[in-house]
């Protein structure tokens, strides 16, 4: 047990709240928990407005790093569009087998009236 909490991020003392864990888990998907987070005050240190700018362009993506993310996020949109094609034409097939399996019993039903 006290190996399933270490890797939790329980702390000793800290079983009844769990703050480690939460924590952790927060991080694990993705949200900012450090102490300037949610804050309103800029993390930016410039002396004027252009120095400012300057270092809010460094810090964007350049156009060949958005190139290849917005390749590869298209990528993933393919592949599941297609898994969604293939799955529909197999729950249609389906429904037809079915429908024609109804309608033969239908059949042999009205053949013995």
């Amino acid at each position: 047990r006290d190996h399933y909490a270490k890797d939790c991020g329980f702390a000793d003392g800290d079983e009844a709240s769990g703050i480690g864990w939460f924590e952790k888990n927060l991080q694990r998907i993705g949200i900012d928990t450090s102490e300037h987070a949610g804050s309103n005050v800029a993390t930016i240190e410039a002396n004027s407005l252009k120095e400012l700018h300057e270092k809010m362009h460094e810090k964007l993506p350049t156009k060949a790093q958005l190139q290849i993310e917005s390749s590869k996020r298209m990528g993933k949109i393919r592949e599941a569009k297609r898994q969604t094609d293939i799955a529909r034409k197999e729950r249609e097939r389906r429904q037809r087998r079915v429908q024609v399996d109804q309608q033969a019993t239908t059949a042999a039903v009205e053949e013995k009236k």
